[in-house]
C-alpha cells in the first residue's frame, strides 16, 4: 500500500522539479548562454533541439508525442503489474515516466 502512494507522488514532484528548471532556464537564460554553479565541474547550458538526436526528425513533434504516450502507457503498464518489484526497478520505471512525460513540453 506505501508503494501505491509513494510512487505516484515521486512522479508528481519529479515532472513538477523538471517544469520549474525548465521554465527557469527559458524565462532567465538567452540561447546558447552557459551559467556555472560549481566551476569546473557543473554548467548549465541553454539548447534547443526541435527534433531527436542530433535534430534528426526535426519538426515530427507528432511522432515524438505518440511515442511519448506509448512508452509512458507501457512504462505504467509495467510498473502496475511489478508493484512489488525491487525497489531499483520502482524508482527506474519513476524516472522513465517522467523523464518522457517532461519530454511533451
Amino acid at each position: 500500500m506505501k508503494r501505491k502512494i509513494i510512487i505516484p507522488f515521486a512522479v508528481l514532484v519529479l515532472i513538477v522539479v523538471d517544469q520549474l528548471v525548465k521554465l527557469y532556464i527559458v524565462s532567465d537564460f538567452k540561447l546558447g548562454q552557459v551559467k556555472s554553479f560549481i566551476p569546473h565541474l557543473v554548467s548549465l547550458t541553454y539548447l534547443q533541439n526541435t527534433g531527436a538526436a542530433f535534430s534528426m526528425l526535426e519538426n515530427q513533434q507528432w511522432l515524438f508525442t505518440l511515442v511519448t504516450f506509448l512508452v509512458i502507457g507501457g512504462a505504467v503498464y509495467y510498473l502496475i503489474k511489478h508493484l512489488h518489484a525491487s525497489k531499483w526497478m520502482l524508482a527506474g520505471l519513476t524516472l522513465v515516466n517522467c523523464w518522457r512525460f517532461g519530454k511533451l513540453y
